[in-house]
């Protein structure tokens, strides 16, 4: 590989000996030898720049350690994890920062790490205020023999994960409150979604109706009318419905039913509530009957 030339000049026609040839040779491979080794140094340098840049702009926390949890190396998101400074966390060990009940059950696992193999896990750590944060931690073995560990704080997915559960037990509740059935389907008539109602009316368990289909609600001739009337929600966007809605054991009750066409996810689904009319019919029904008598 050539990297420059090494030239020496005389003032007068010169035949080079073969020890001045060597002399020659030597100083050239030399200086090839230093120049090659000061860009190599730089190239070092500009790496372990470009990897303590990288290292302190992440957003997780990163720490380093030995075979022993030592710990060497942290990184700013790591101080402001756990509350340090740079001082105190490289004086000390693992089991500072670890809980004692991860330490007793949850152990750093030293022989997979050494054989290459990374390991994930969700670990408690304790600050140096005393709270206790839970993280998730994915540790692996470098090149140097030095272990390395990616921290993450999930106290913001813990809370989003809670608002979530909090948000869907609330959105049940409205739902369990309603006075008739609620239910939520795909285009095909496979429910998603129901309220305790439903169960309750239908007389059929929660998993009995995970397997069924809306039409298996209806006998006769109103098979074919609901069938229509589900089919106009996903043209129209919108459609009610009245028909005799049939219970487990056979029984059945007048239904009003009203259900609109909603995106759920990129797919098209139908929601819908139904109230039982049998009040209203047999009113009605009662009302022609004087109304007949009267006549």
């Amino acid at each position: 590989k050539l990297i420059g030339k090494f030239m020496i000049y005389y003032n007068e026609g010169h035949v080079f000996t073969d020890s001045e040839i060597q002399f020659t040779r030597t100083v050239a491979n030399t200086i090839s030898f230093s120049i090659e080794r000061k860009r190599s140094n730089e190239a070092l340098q500009a790496s372990e720049n470009r990897y303590h840049s990288l290292v302190e702009q992440a957003a997780d926390a990163i720490v380093l350690f030995d075979n022993k949890g030592n710990i060497l190396e942290v990184n700013n998101s790591a101080l402001y994890l756990l509350g340090y400074t740079y001082e105190e966390l490289i004086q000390m060990s693992l089991s500072e920062i670890l809980t004692s009940e991860e330490i007793s059950t949850n152990p750093v696992q030293y022989d997979l790490l050494e054989k290459g193999i990374s390991t994930l896990k969700k670990r408690s750590m304790k600050r140096k205020d005393g709270t206790i944060v839970l993280t998730e931690v994915n540790s692996k073995i470098l090149h140097d023999g030095r272990f390395l560990s990616m921290i993450r704080d999930l106290t913001d997915r813990i809370e989003a994960q809670k608002q979530i559960e909090r948000e869907k037990e609330l959105s049940d509740n409205i739902i369990d409150s309603l006075p008739g059935v609620f239910y939520f389907s795909d285009e095909n008539g496979k429910f998603i979604r129901w309220n305790k109602q439903l169960e309750i009316v239908t007389g059929y368990s929660s998993k009995e109706i995970s397997k069924m289909n809306l039409l298996q609600f209806f006998g006769g001739d109103d098979i074919k009318y609901i069938e229509e009337r589900i089919n106009r929600v996903f043209s129209e966007g919108v459609c009610d419905a009245e028909a005799d809605f049939i219970s487990k054991d056979g029984n059945k009750s007048p239904y009003y039913f009203k259900a609109i066409l909603v995106d759920f996810g990129g797919k098209a689904c139908m929601l819908g509530t139904g109230i039982d009319i049998s009040v209203s019919k047999n009113a009605e029904k009662e009302l022609n009957e004087s109304y007949r008598s009267i006549r």
